[in-house]
């Protein structure tokens, strides 16, 4: 609704039915929809989660990611086919409370964005003390050594 303009806008006109306010209830009370799994959020914090994703590409979704709070309750956020060009910080894709980690294809001549590209964002609870990257045309790799206090992690993820 770009461009839209009320002109002499007046509140006090604005009413709600009786009929839509019960109507409303009755969905937020007794219709609620019952989920087909359980949220990430909802799963005991101590167990260790990981989300694959591909997003097709980054730049498009990053938003819907960013602001996912199932997707930001899991330790790692594996993404493929990020299709992020070299010349792009990690502060235009950075999400909150974690360290981004990039395998950028090298960027196309033409100035189009590559095909691939994984992303990995580990959650700061971590500490990476290695990673690894290997990406050819077909098959993309990126290895970490995560640990916290209470447990060591060693995180492959294959596109």
């Amino acid at each position: 609704m770009d461009g839209l303009h009320i002109l002499e806008f007046n509140e006090t006109k604005i009413s709600v039915n009786d009929k839509v306010s019960d109507e409303m209830h009755r969905l937020r009370s007794v219709s609620t929809i019952k989920l087909c799994y359980t949220p990430m959020y909802n799963l005991d914090s101590n167990k260790f989660k990981i989300v694959f994703h591909n997003t097709r590409p980054l730049h498009h979704h990053y938003e819907q990611l960013h602001h996912d709070h199932n997707l930001k309750s899991a330790d790692v956020i594996a993404i493929c086919e990020s299709r992020l060009k070299t010349s792009e910080p990690d502060e235009t894709y950075a999400i909150e409370d974690y360290d981004i980690h990039r395998d950028d294809q090298k960027d196309v001549s033409d100035g189009r964005r590559p095909s691939h590209g994984l992303v990995t964002y580990i959650h700061h609870n971590f500490t990476v003390s290695h990673s690894n990257h290997y990406s050819t045309q077909n098959f993309e790799t990126s290895l970490f050594n995560i640990h916290t206090n209470s447990m060591a992690v060693i995180l492959l993820v294959v596109y």
